[in-house]
């Protein structure tokens, strides 16, 4: 908990699920740098000294990306609920129709 931490949030939250349950636990972690995408992190984690915690299976899929080191957490995080935002404008068109399905089944997929 004493290493700098890189967060990942597209909204600038002050805290995220890890932190809630840190807080739970008596602790806090040193966020360092918050960065609104996922495709920025394993670049920015590669080249620092910065831990992030994120999922296992999108830790599995950044290590193809990066030279990335993966360790599990000493303690268990509560399931998380993943929410898809779309416009309503554009939500409702084949194409976002189309990848909102698909992360749906892959989010099935990832809970079993």
């Amino acid at each position: 908990l004493a290493a700098q931490h890189l967060v990942v949030t597209p909204w600038n939250e002050s805290q995220g699920v890890l932190d809630v349950q840190l807080a739970k636990m008596g602790f806090s972690r040193h966020i360092t740098i918050k960065t609104p995408s996922m495709l920025s992190a394993p670049a920015i984690i590669a080249q620092s000294e910065l831990l992030m915690a994120i999922p296992r299976s999108a830790a599995a899929k950044m290590t193809d990306a990066a030279t990335l080191q993966v360790f599990e957490l000493p303690f268990e995080v509560p399931p998380f609920e993943v929410i898809i935002y779309s416009h309503k404008r554009s939500g409702q068109r084949g194409a976002s129709q189309w990848l909102k399905e698909r992360l749906r089944e892959w989010a099935a997929t990832e809970r079993t």
